[in-house]
Formats: structure tokens, sequence, C-alpha cells
């Protein structure tokens, strides 16, 4: 928090008399707000857009190297609307801010090429790819570049070009294909370099391919990068070339005034912390637009769900089919384990995105419930339990009445400790007791998360006792859980 608010000083005395600022970021992944999993979350749309407000300068010049729109390259089918519909908000938020371009990265046709055209068009930013053709005519996909007018310091008039590469040895979808990225970047700084005072590549290859692009190529004065998530605190000079590239997540925000010659002394790398929050008491237009986006996947996700039919109210025969138990059905003969469960953070995963108004994000769901999309699982997100009086009698919940019934499984003294019946109201009954009216409750991440589905245990071997560290790894990711992650 003091770093970043010594830097952002430091930085608006760099740029508080400058014409033309470039502001830069790669691999967003489709993050309009930081994913609440993690302690001190940087990052989201509404803390950019209050920098960019504190940056005391009205001509930016903002640009994007790639993986904005998606977090993956292959989007599993639940998740297909869901995806469409977050990059649309994603979108909408860029237009708000008036970002100028940017170049596509793999996951950014994780939908198709089609798709990402359609999502692109309204939003007004150009997209520039100099080395991206039509697989077929071998006509130019996108925009190869684009120059982009401003002044100096001094008010000199200083005209920038852009010119966008993409990675020749990545995937790409269907229609495109990716010619050598050095000799595309070379011909299109030869018709540009008359008409331009700096020349900035705006490249979707990663750091060791812009550092070779720079000892290849002469002409490029920066490189703004994309697809390692590198870190570059200060830019990287390559020959005559400055490399710079933002880690992910919008969680920083690379800074640089723009000069006829770059000065790398006045480049600032922001990290979106708190500190960037609008007033409780005064919401900014992003911060609507991000809760629009919240209300809009939960209408989404709701109406999809309704429309296939996908999740069906279990009967009482049917529950013992499942491949997935669920905890109160462990808790049966594993009492001693689930009284420890109780007590862990692991059940509050569901109440966690009841706060942060994503219980609807099937996104999130994946990781703070169990069985999502399995074969034998749930889709639905209205019917996160069901339960019953009895064995004839069974009906769906979800939201706060679920919430606050784990909440008080949690806080109980111990399992023969009185709470409120999840079945009628405020009754009160045991801990144990409670689990009685449980057919099945999907959230929250609880012991089939771990030892995997059940099936017909104890009269088959469907739970596997060793809990591998991949096992815990595939939602504790480096992005998720940082502090997980070092180098011992």
């Amino acid at each position: 928090m003091k770093f970043n608010l010594l830097a952002l000083a430091c930085l608006a005395l760099s740029t508080a008399s400058s014409a033309f600022t470039l502001v830069h970021t790669n691999d967003v992944m489709g993050d309009l707000e930081p994913c609440g999993c993690r302690s001190n979350p940087q990052g989201g749309l509404p803390r950019k857009a209050n920098l960019l407000k504190r940056l005391n300068d009205t001509d930016l010049l903002q640009l994007d190297a790639g993986n904005l729109l998606f977090s993956a390259v292959t989007v599993p089918e639940p998740l297909r609307a869901q995806a469409e519909t977050q990059a649309e908000w994603l979108l909408k938020g860029h237009t708000l801010l008036k970002h100028n371009a940017m170049t596509p990265g793999e996951k950014d046709f994780a939908l198709g090429l089609k798709t990402f055209k359609k999502l692109m068009k309204p939003s007004g930013i150009s997209v520039l790819a100099a080395n991206l053709v039509d697989s077929k005519s071998g006509q130019p996909a996108f925009e190869k570049s684009r120059i982009y007018l401003g002044k100096t310091n001094a008010g000199r008039p200083l005209r920038v070009a852009v010119i966008g590469v993409y990675g020749d040895q990545l995937p790409l979808p269907i229609g495109l294909k990716a010619l050598p990225a050095h000799a595309a970047v070379k011909q299109e700084i030869q018709k540009l370099k008359k008409k331009s005072d700096l020349i900035i590549v705006l490249s979707h290859q990663g750091l060791d391919a812009d550092q070779e692009l720079a000892k290849l190529v002469n002409g490029i004065d920066l490189i703004v990068g994309g697809y390692s998530q590198s870190f570059l605190q200060t830019p990287l000079a390559v020959e005559k070339t400055l490399i710079v590239q933002s880690s992910f997540r919008n969680q920083y925000i690379g800074v640089l005034p723009l000069e006829i010659t770059l000065k790398p002394a006045t480049y600032q790398m922001v990290g979106l912390d708190a500190g960037y929050n609008s007033p409780a008491d005064a919401p900014s237009a992003m911060d609507e637009v991000v809760k629009n986006f919240k209300h809009s996947i939960a209408e989404l996700n709701s109406r999809e769900e309704a429309k296939l039919s996908a999740h069906s109210v279990l009967s009482g025969s049917e529950i013992k089919e499942k491949s997935f138990q669920t905890y109160s059905k462990c808790a049966e003969c594993h009492l001693k384990q689930f009284d420890f469960w109780r007590k862990t953070e692991h059940i509050l995963a569901y109440t966690v995105l009841l706060k942060a108004d994503q219980a609807k994000n099937k996104e999130c769901l994946a990781c703070h419930t169990v069985g999502f999309a399995a074969k034998s699982g749930w889709t639905d997100v209205d019917g996160m339990a069901q339960i019953s009086k009895n064995r004839e009698s069974v009906i769906s919940i979800s939201g706060k009445k679920l919430s606050d019934y784990l909440v008080s499984v949690h806080e109980a003294a111990g399992i023969q400790s009185k709470i409120p019946s999840l079945i009628d109201g405020n009754e009160p009954i045991t801990v144990q007791e409670s689990l009685n009216g449980i057919q099945q409750s999907w959230t929250p991440v609880q012991c089939e998360n771990c030892h995997q589905a059940g099936g017909d245990h104890p009269f088959s071997s469907g739970f596997s006792k060793k809990v591998d560290n991949f096992t815990c790894l595939k939602c504790h990711s480096p992005e998720r859980a940082p502090a997980w992650y070092r180098k011992d």
C-alpha cells in the first residue's frame, strides 16, 4: 500500500505536464475484479479506472498485449455462455475506459474466431496483428498497425506507431494462420518509420521471443509484451529496444510517459491494491459495471439451467444411484472426521461467494462446491442442496438460508450443540441431527473434493483415502493462493 502510494506520487510528478502517456496491461484473462480467494487481492477494472483518474493526464494510450477475454484456451461447455457474457461486460468496461488497442492472445480465441470478432466489434477497440492472416485467402485478418497522435512533454507533436504481433508458434482457431513474426514486424516498420516518431510493438509471444525480436529487428523503440506473464518492474533494455510486461490479471498496470526518446526512469509499475478502491459512499461508473456484470451472470445461469432442466430434483431412490454422496452421508459413519472438517475454512466456501455476490458464478462455484459439471454431479446454481423431512418430499435450496446454516455448523461449540434447523426454520436441533434431512449438498468444499466421488461406498471402493498434492493445487493455484508457492 505505502509502496504504491509513493510510486503514484512520483508518477504524478513525472506525468503532470506530459501530453501522452502509455498505460499497458497483458493477460487480464477475463477479470473484472480480483478473485476473492487471494489475501489482499489486487486488480479489477474499478481500481484501474480510479488509477487513470489520478494520473492527471487526459491523453492516454491504452494498450493490452493479449489474453484479455478468457482464462483458458478451451472453455468447458457448462461455462461457455457465462464466459461470453463475462467477456461482453469486460469489454464494456474497457470501452468506458476509452481503451485504444489490443493484440489477440491464444486464449482470446477460446470461443472461436467468429465469437471473438463479434465481441470486439461493438467495443471500438482496435485489434492489431501484423502476422495473422486468413488461412484460405492469405489476406490480413486484422489491422497490422495504427498510428496515434499526441504531444511530448515539451508540447511537440508526437506520432506513435503501434504494431501488433502474435506468437507464430501459438495455437490458433480455424480460419487463422500466423506468418513468421520477425518478418511481419520488419516489413511493417519499413512502412511506418518515416511516418512516426516512436514505434511500439504490441506483442503476444512471451519475454524470450520479445528479446529475440529486439535483437533481430531494428527500429523498435518499445515492446509491450504478454503471454509469459513476466513481472518487469523496470523496462528491460535489449539493443536499442525497451521491453515491458505487467504480470497478469490487472494486478499491476504499467505506466510510461511517451517522448521522442523514452526514459526508463519515468516508468512505473503500479499495483492495484485497495488504495485504489472507490469511496464506499460514492461508487464509480466502473463499480456499477461490475455490479451489473454479477447480476447478469446470476440471471444467465439461473435462466440457462431452467431452460435445459440439467439438474432435476432427486427422489430418495435416485439419491442412492448418484456418484456423489456429499458430507451429510459421509458423516453417518465418519462423525469424527465431519467434526474436524466443519471447523475448517472449507465449510465457509459458499459463504465467501455469497458475500462477494458471486454465488451464481459457475467459474467460482467449480472450486467452491463438489461435483460441478460431473456426469453425476450438478450444474443448477439454484439447487445447491436438496433437503427433505421424509423420502417423499425433496426440495432444493440455495442462497442465504444455506449459507446461514453452514456458518452455524462451523461456529457450533460441538456436534451436540443446538443450531437452527435447515428444514424447520428456527427449531433448535443438534448439529448431528441437522444432517438427517440433507439428501445432498453440492456446497461447500467437502469430503469428496479431496477423496473423490464415493459411488456406492462402503459397498464399493469409490473413495481414494490418500490425497495427493495435485488434488489441492487444482483450486489452490498460484494466482489464487500465492503464499502456497515458494522456492522451497
